[in-house]
């Protein structure tokens, strides 16, 4: 697959107003195994662009539901709309927050093979199948140890024979001597260079680490014609090895925990701020249906309350999804209500995550988030934490209440000015 064949399997259209993103053309309904409308365009038919779909910043479900079938129809109003009306992009799907990098691109690419691969052999016999997933196992097993590149990057070598030993050369060139050199019994392969010559068993006898130190030693006797070192040298340079990489974890994780700890404060101090108005947000869904309730209980920070919201939407198709749209929708009241300061709590763990980095899941998450940031900045205090569900049992009675309703309730129990 080429340049251009990557990109086009890989991107997929984010709408933001919908005026650039042809309806028929481009890939832009998610679920859809095209990302296109499962249905041909009809002869009758004179809409071309995805804003023609949109009235007010919300999709035309009369228009949708006449002119698409009912699953692309559903499809289609599963899709999130931007607030501020933002030009419609692409978004790369293979990737957390849905920029290209090189890595990404080449996992994809792998991950096309892997599936060539898979459908070679349904027609073949188990054995070969269970020793294919056996080697895939084992790879995957490899890149994920916890060791320096190099090592890993050694011991491949050594799996896929591509270390240049003797026996490899002459068998290749019929150049040169393939009898080892540093003991002269038999022939310098790989297993014998490593594990059977008398050099390499002095070194497994002196130290259990075992690494790519032979390699090198025998390749300062082979082209440097220095003599080889005595195995406890050898056990010191793996030593220092050992203690560069333990060195290398520590570091990490104590990176890794200064990056937390800002974090913890800034919540800390954020839950501290006087004047603060608290949300309480969760959502409930149908049983297999459409219909989404969101029940918001709003409370100073005495916990004196406030309000009781109870919402009605349509859901976008999956659980976190639809608390991200809650909580845009709790931030427009806010808004609404002028509030200055808010903090709005919620029990999705992988939903703080993306939110607090930024990494959107898919590009609807990504239009969801884009908007929140967006309100969060209209407010001179506007914070988000993560709450126990025993704590939230309010708020989700309205969310359950909210499914009965037909149109959206606002109780109020105290004015704040």
């Amino acid at each position: 697959m080429g340049a251009r064949g990557l990109l086009d399997e890989g991107l997929i259209r984010r709408i933001g107003n919908g005026r650039s993103t042809r309806i028929w053309d481009h890939k832009w309904i998610l679920e859809t195994l095209t990302r296109k409308p499962a249905m041909c365009r009809t002869s009758n038919c004179v809409l071309e662009m995805v804003d023609e779909l949109i009235c007010q910043q919300r999709w035309n479900r009369n228009i949708i539901f006449s002119t698409f079938s009912k699953e692309d129809a559903e499809k289609i109003l599963r899709i999130p709309l931007n607030l501020s009306g933002r030009e419609d992009s692409f978004y790369w799907k293979s990737k957390a927050g849905g920029k290209y990098t090189v890595e990404s691109g080449y996992k994809m690419l792998l991950e096309r093979g892997r599936s060539k691969r898979r459908c070679k052999l349904e027609g073949v016999g188990s054995s070969i199948s269970e020793e294919s997933q056996q080697m895939t196992q084992m790879w995957n097993t490899l890149w994920r140890l916890n060791v320096k590149h190099k090592i890993k990057h050694f011991i491949w070598k050594c799996i896929q024979g591509a270390l240049l030993v003797r026996e490899a050369v002459w068998r290749r060139t019929g150049i040169g001597n393939p009898i080892c050199s540093t003991c002269g019994e038999a022939r310098e392969t790989i297993e014998h260079l490593l594990l059977n010559c008398s050099h390499a068993m002095d070194i497994w006898k002196s130290t259990p680490i075992q690494w790519d130190g032979v390699w090198k030693d025998r390749n300062k006797k082979e082209f440097e014609s220095s003599a080889r070192s005595t195995p406890m040298r050898i056990v010191d340079c793996a030593h220092k090895e050992w203690l560069e990489q333990g060195l290398e974890l520590q570091q990490g994780d104590r990176k890794s925990t200064e990056k937390t700890v800002p974090a913890n404060e800034q919540q800390r101090q954020s839950t501290g701020n006087e004047g603060a108005i608290i949300l309480a947000v969760t959502t409930a869904k149908e049983q297999e249906q459409n219909g989404l309730g969101i029940g918001v209980t709003v409370r100073t920070i005495a916990n004196t309350k406030i309000a009781d919201w109870v919402l009605k939407e349509r859901s976008l198709g999956s659980k976190m999804l639809d608390e991200a749209l809650a909580l845009k929708l709790a931030l427009c009241k806010a808004v609404h209500q002028q509030w200055r300061k808010v903090r709005l709590n919620f029990c999705s763990k992988e939903l703080w995550k993306q939110l607090t980095q930024q990494q959107p899941s898919d590009s609807k998450m990504a239009t969801l988030l884009e908007d929140i940031m967006n309100l969060k900045r209209l407010f001179c205090m506007c914070s988000f934490g993560l709450e126990k569900e025993e704590n939230m049992l309010d708020s989700r009675k309205l969310s359950a209440d909210a499914l009965t309703v037909i149109v959206d309730e606002e109780r109020t129990f105290l004015s704040v000015l």
